[in-house]
């Protein structure tokens, strides 16, 4: 898990590098967190139905 947030905080600090989105850097944080823990569940959701 930490790793997913490590790689969404990643995509963060590029976005706000390159001068996008400067002012909404802890709502991109929370927003694309949010994303990884969903994408994290249903993984895991798939892994475990398949077998």
């Amino acid at each position: 898990m930490g790793v997913l947030f490590h790689s969404m905080n990643g995509i963060r600090l590029a976005v706000t590098g390159v001068g996008v989105a400067v002012r909404w850097q802890r709502q991109l944080l929370l927003g694309l967190a949010a994303l990884g823990v969903v994408l994290f569940l249903v993984a895991g959701l798939v892994w475990s139905l398949r077998g």
